[in-house]
This record gives structure tokens, sequence and C-alpha cells, in this order.
């Protein structure tokens, strides 16, 4: 039987000049931890960067599972790279094939074309053949090819929506209604690609209820996870995307039905009618708590 796919609710981003957060993010609990290289660092500390982010990933290239090996039990460690259509993208690629041990995954700024993502597959790939790559959907151009995008690659697991980018591209501003259109043309894209898709951040680090309302409604639209830029939001966020006791018994007892002998395809459940896709839905809930 398949193993169940890792978890990707949280992603918590940390930046490659601060090493002395690498492992406080770790601590936080989020699904993925990325040390960035674009947007939190100065241009002037970039090659910083690059050297200040490599023993965070020692050991994670083994030939194992994603995440240092099969049972430590810590999170994904990926790395934002700067957009690959620029100098200090460039650079970094150069400086990635240089290294004996690549990060889990590879997170993608403002991917415009799947070319990109086939590019830095082929540069990538033969160091590490299990590399994950993530999309970060924050141009207009991203959010029109968004579908094509994410079929790029069998190494795209999740992809992701960047929101600040977006509004400043388009003069537009964060509200949820102005983004709606943006997260539900990722979910349907990643949907029709069978991957994850998460959340914008929440840049508002002191209103945790802001953040949770945020992420309560980009769950229910079908988004799977949310970005983080401060360790308290991760809790709220693992919270928003993880099924509830009372939705796994529910999903049990509607496939315990669907999977009863006299089960003709509609019974009642609750004094609900339940049907396929009722039936779908619940199993897709059970398999997301066994990720778990």
């Amino acid at each position: 039987m398949t193993a169940p796919q890792r978890p990707r609710r949280s992603l918590m981003f940390v930046p490659a000049t601060r090493p002395d957060r690498f492992e406080k993010a770790v601590a936080t609990g989020a699904d993925i931890v990325c040390v960035d290289w674009e947007d939190a660092v100065a241009f002037e500390a970039k090659e910083e960067a690059r050297e200040a982010a490599r023993p965070f990933f020692a050991g994670a290239s083994d030939g194992g599972p994603p995440g240092g090996g099969p049972s430590d039990g810590g999170p994904l460690k990926y790395l934002r790279i700067n957009c690959v259509r620029t100098e200090e993208g460039l650079r970094d690629l150069l400086a990635l094939v240089e290294w004996s041990h690549l990060p889990d995954g590879l997170l993608i700024p403002k991917t415009c074309s799947p070319e990109e993502i086939r590019w830095v597959e082929e540069i990538v790939s033969p160091a590490r053949h299990d590399i994950e790559l993530m999309p970060l959907i924050e141009t207009a151009e991203g959010i029109r090819r968004v579908p094509e995008i994410l079929k790029a690659s069998p190494r795209i697991k999740i992809a992701s929506l960047g929101s600040v980018d977006l509004a400043t591209e388009t003069g537009s501003d964060l509200a949820w209604e102005t983004m709606l259109y943006a997260r539900t043309r990722l979910v349907h894209a990643a949907t029709e690609a069978g991957i994850d898709c998460m959340d914008t951040v929440w840049i508002d680090t002191e209103d945790l209820a802001g953040l949770k309302d945020e992420a309560r409604r980009a769950a229910a639209l079908g988004l799977t996870g949310k970005a983080a830029i401060y360790p308290t939001q991760v809790g709220p966020i693992n919270e928003a995307f993880s099924p509830t006791a009372d939705s796994i018994d529910r999903a049990r007892r509607i496939v315990a039905a669907a999977e009863a002998s006299d089960y003709s395809g509609a019974a009642k459940v609750d004094g609900i009618m339940i049907d396929e896709p009722v039936v779908r839905a619940a199993r897709r809930t059970l398999a997301v708590a066994e990720r778990l």
C-alpha cells in the first residue's frame, strides 16, 4: 500500500541570514521550514545568505524520504531561491549545484511559465532525484498560466499563492474579496494537477483572530495549507487545516454506510442523504487524517 503523503499544512519562513532562528523555526511545529534567499535578504547580503543556509540542509539529501530521514519526525526543509529570471536566481542555482546536500524542496518565486519549472528541474534533479518543487504564483501572468505551470513536473507536490507581490503588481489591496479569484484559480488548477495548494501569508503578526478567520476561509475554499512569517501563526494554521475529531467520526460513518452490503448508491447518515460525491469527500477527510 502506498504510504500517505507528508502533511503540508504550514510553511514557516526564516531568513537565511539568521541561522540562529533555523532550529527555532523547526520547533514551531510547521510541516515545512523554508529558509529564504529572496525577500527576507537584502541585496548586499545575498552571498552571505547562500553560505549561511548550507549547514541547515546537511544530511537532507541522503537518498531516503524527504525531510532528512524516515523516522526523524521533523519538517520538510525547503529553500526559497530568487526568481530564476534574475541574476541572483541564476547565482542561487549555481551555488546549489556545488552543494553535496540539497534541500527537500525549492520554493520558486514569481513563477510565470512551465519552462521555468522544467529549467530548475533539469539543473537540480541530477543532484537530488526526489527534490520537490513549489511554484509560488504571485504575478498576473502566473495566475493566467497556473494550470499549465502546475503540470510542468511530477516533482511539484504543492503550489503556493503570493498575495503581497500580486497586489503590488495589480495595485490592489490584500482583502479576502480582492484575492478570491486568485485563490480559487489556484485551488482549481491544483485539484486538476492532483497536488496540494498553500494560501498566502497573513502579514499582521499581532492579529491572530484575523489569521484564524482567513485560514478557516481558505480551508473552506479548498486550500490545504497556509504560509507563516511568525512562530505564533503556525499553531492556528495547523489547526485550521486539520480535520476535527467530529469530522473524522462523521467521515468514518459515511464510509461505513457506503460499504454496507445494502448500499445502493444513496443512504442517510445523521438524517442527511449521502451519495457518491459525499462519500468521496469523506474518504478524502480520512486520508488527510491518516497523513497527520
